[in-house]
Order: structure tokens, then C-alpha cells, then sequence
């Protein structure tokens, strides 16, 4: 089991440094700017979800849950396969209240190979007690660079900046 409390004894996972992304950007004003961590067999991440991200009565909101269980699945890809993803489907149990401002703790592990480029996908959120809060799994269908600069579903500099920050290309 990951040793949630001692994160940074992890391998870090890289990411763009001017990064914008509402989940992961270090560069997001208002987003969540997760970090994520390997043993090389799963990613997590450590979260404290600011209360402005709060439903009801100070729990998270459901689609913030889901935003860190898609992020957290995501990255287990584009980090342990070194690839471009978008995720196809993703299919959440939230199983207890998670709070806001209070430390919580996702990890992501791939469960299955459903084709040369399609991914089955776990990941969970865990409370500061340890007890499993939220669970997903989701398919994700994995890209090359090439691929991804033939779609024009971002700019070319940015896939060339990703690649060369997160896979050291």
C-alpha cells in the first residue's frame, strides 16, 4: 500500500511547468494544481480541495470528484505508458462524503489492456482516515504525438512542449 503521508519519498511524475490545466496546471489560478507521484506501478496525488469547490454543507462537489478521479486516471496513463490520452468513458461510485479542506489522497493503477490503445483504468480517492471515499474506472484510448498533431485537437507547440516536459523527448 502507498504511504500516503510520505508522498515525496515517491519518484515526482513530471509536468509542464507553465502547465494551465484546471486539474494538474501549476499555472491555474483557481484550479486544484495537482502534483502526482509514481512507484512506477501507480500514480497519486495528495489534495486538499479548497472550500470555494464545496456542494453541499462543506462536502466537495461531485463533479470536482470527478474531475481528480479523470485527472488521476489520466496521468497513471500519460505517465506509466508515456502517452497522449483522451479518456473515452469514465464510470464513478461515490461511496462516502468527501469534505472539503481536509487532505485527500487519489491513486491510479491500470487494470486491464483492451487493445494496442485502449486502457481500462482505476482510480480512487481516499479520505485522510484512509477509508475509500470515490472510485472509478475509466477507458482511455492512448496517442502518439503524430496522432495527436493530425486531430489539431491542441496547437503544436504545445504537444512539443508536453512531450519534451512530461516523457523527456
Amino acid at each position: 500500500m502507498i504511504q500516503f503521508e510520505t508522498l515525496q519519498q515517491y519518484k515526482k511524475v513530471p509536468n509542464q511547468e507553465n502547465g494551465t490545466c484546471f486539474a494538474c496546471g501549476q499555472d491555474h489560478a483557481t484550479g486544484l494544481r495537482m502534483n502526482f507521484f509514481t512507484d512506477d506501478s501507480s500514480v497519486f496525488s495528495e489534495i486538499l480541495v479548497p472550500s470555494r469547490f464545496a456542494g453541499w454543507s462543506q462536502i466537495v462537489h461531485g463533479g470536482i470528484t470527478a474531475t481528480i478521479l479523470d485527472e488521476t486516471l489520466a496521468w497513471t496513463v500519460i505517465y506509466l505508458r508515456q502517452s497522449f490520452i483522451l479518456t473515452k468513458s469514465l464510470t464513478i461510485e461515490y461511496l462516502r462524503p468527501i469534505f472539503v479542506d481536509k487532505p485527500l489522497y487519489a491513486i491510479g493503477s491500470i487494470s486491464e489492456v483492451v487493445s494496442e490503445r485502449e486502457l481500462l483504468v482505476d482510480a480512487a480517492i481516499y479520505d485522510s482516515e484512509k477509508e475509500l471515499c470515490a472510485k472509478a474506472r475509466g477507458s482511455v484510448v492512448m496517442f502518439s504525438a503524430e496522432q495527436m498533431k493530425k486531430k489539431k485537437l491542441f496547437p503544436e507547440v504545445f504537444l512539443n512542449q508536453f512531450e519534451s516536459s512530461v516523457f523527456g523527448k
